[in-house]
Formats: C-alpha cells, sequence, structure tokens
C-alpha cells in the first residue's frame, strides 16, 4: 500500500558510484518539469566516506549548503550507504546527522520481518505477507 503522503512525488534513484555529485547537486536544486516534489534515492554516498574520489572541494561545498538547508526543500532524500564505516571527521555527514532522520540498519536476516512488521505498524498500514517477505529480501540486499 503507497503511503498517501508521497502520491504524485516525482521519483529518482542515483548511484553516485556510477553518476557525477554535480548530478545529485542538480537534482536537489533544479525544479522538475513534472512535479515539484521528489524522492530522491542516493545510493553509495561517497561524499560520506573515507574512500578516496573525485568529488571537487566546491561540489562538496555547494551539497553542504543544500544540506544545511534541507529542510526547507519539498524533497525526500533517502541516503543508502552500504559502508562499514563513515568517516565520522566529514561535514557533510555531520550536517546529515543534524538534519536528516538516521537509521543505521546492521540487521540479522532474523531480525528483519520484525523490523518490517514495527515499521508498517507505525503507520497504521497491513502488509501481506509475501510482501513482508520481499520487503525484509530487499533490505538484505547490498544494493
Amino acid at each position: 500500500m503507497a503511503q498517501p503522503t508521497f502520491v504524485g512525488y516525482e521519483r529518482i534513484t542515483l548511484d553516485l558510484e556510477l553518476e557525477p555529485l554535480d548530478e545529485l547537486i542538480a537534482t536537489l536544486a533544479e525544479s522538475s518539469l513534472f512535479s515539484t516534489q521528489k524522492i530522491i534515492v542516493v545510493k553509495n554516498p561517497l561524499f560520506l566516506t573515507g574512500k578516496l574520489t573525485s568529488f571537487k572541494q566546491h561540489e562538496l561545498t555547494e551539497l553542504e549548503n543544500i544540506f544545511a538547508q534541507i529542510d526547507t526543500l519539498d524533497h525526500v532524500v533517502v541516503l543508502k550507504a552500504d559502508v562499514a564505516k563513515l568517516d565520522q571527521r566529514r561535514k557533510l555527514l555531520k550536517l546529515v546527522k543534524q538534519h536528516f532522520q538516521v537509521m543505521l540498519t546492521d540487521f540479522k536476516p532474523f531480525v528483519l520481518p520484525q523490523l518490517v512488521d514495527e515499521l508498517v505498524g507505525e503507520h497504521d498500514f497491513t502488509i501481506e505477507p509475501t510482501a513482508k517477505k520481499r520487503v525484509a529480501e530487499s533490505l538484505q540486499q547490498p544494493n
């Protein structure tokens, strides 16, 4: 069951291992022809890790400015960082912790069905067993 709050949102997925950081910046900053509200899923946000990247300093600064004001945007931004350790020294990570809801997901497979029940129950939804299984399986996937 789709949450009515997000009906009509444009859905965008960016993988920053494959796409440049300026693509994320443009997606966050530009309005869309189709809608003004977006759900932006960012896979592999390498700017939160200690990995050496080709990100330019001006891009990181621009992203910091956007994250500092993320509360004013109508977008839903999901950062999916499938890494063992985030770089706690990064200013961007500090901004994420300050302005985003952070959910750490280092779950064991046997806990996932219970987690799905809890998340669904928080929003007064019901979910069929086959759908619950698919959600739990997708949470186990590295990407």
